[in-house]
């Protein structure tokens, strides 16, 4: 199997596991907090994964333009403030959604 559909299929498993974080976690917000609208609950939403997801973004830009213009690799910027306002972020964010996915099929499955 090629290294861009390993990417691929990652990606794609990352976002399905978001979706699913996301939908769960709107879910619970709506019933908390009724009297938030709609619309900054969609803002914040927006903005965390946007957030959370930056990295990824950067990555596949990168990866294409290394692709493209046919240079060695691509390797992320070595700059603390890269790591602090981007790397780190992606990473305490998939492990959240990955815990908190687990923990909601696991409830799921109880309910059944």
């Amino acid at each position: 199997m090629s290294f861009a559909l390993k990417v691929i299929l990652v990606l794609i498993s990352v976002f399905v596991l978001e979706f699913y974080f996301v939908k769960k976690v709107l879910g619970s917000i709506k019933i908390l907090f009724p009297n938030f609208s709609n619309g900054k609950i969609t803002i914040g939403k927006w903005i965390i994964l946007t957030f959370v997801n930056l990295y990824p973004i950067i990555a596949i830009i990168g990866w294409i333009y290394v692709y493209i213009n046919k240079i060695g690799y691509f390797a992320p910027p070595e700059n603390p403030f890269f790591d602090y306002l981007v790397l780190y972020p992606f990473w305490i964010g998939t492990m959240v959604i990955v815990q908190a996915t687990l923990f909601f099929l696991l409830i799921e499955l109880i309910t059944l």
